[in-house]
């Protein structure tokens, strides 16, 4: 898995599979049907093809994935490997938080969208690995900037990166 960092918005690369999380508008004409765009505005009624912004439970090829309603945006959990990977853009709603972790024991990446400040999210799902947009503190986790990296699940541990563009 490598996640790496646009302007504004976060790719998640799993196999053959690019997943980006709420890009701009005029990246969106670039994109392929080979790869899945998550979108967390839930108004934007564009669920579709490989277009994703609805509550639900999901697949393309090896990659599980479930959208969850937060009233104001939807969240998503991508299972990978038996690795799993949270991305939230806002806040989330306690009664997602509880789902999930009643259903999955370990979330190993937490994916801050653009506009996610909810550090609460943090202490409720104990990720081993961070990323964020904003220059945030979390403690007991190493802090590391940079645009793009492959995560080795295996020996990563509670490491914060900060998008660098």
């Amino acid at each position: 898995m490598e996640i790496k960092s646009h302007k504004n918005f976060a790719e998640i690369n799993v196999g053959a599979i690019s997943f980006f999380c709420d890009p701009s508008d005029d990246f969106l004409a670039e994109v392929d049907n080979k790869n899945v765009i998550l979108l967390s505005n839930p108004s934007l009624d564009l669920n579709y093809n490989r277009i994703f912004n609805a509550a639900g439970e999901y697949n393309v090829d090896d990659v599980y994935f479930w959208g969850f309603n937060n009233k104001k945006n939807i969240a998503y959990l991508l299972e990978y490997k038996k690795n799993f990977l949270f991305y939230c853009n806002g806040g989330v709603a306690q009664e997602t938080i509880k789902h999930i972790k009643a259903f999955y024991k370990n979330i190993d990446v937490l994916l801050l969208g653009k506009d996610n400040t909810d550090k609460e999210i943090i202490a409720a799902l104990k990720p081993k690995i961070i990323f964020s947009f904003r220059n945030i503190e979390v403690n007991k986790f190493t802090k590391e900037k940079i645009s793009k990296v492959k995560l080795n699940f295996k020996k990563v541990e509670n490491v914060l990166y900060i998008f660098s563009s």
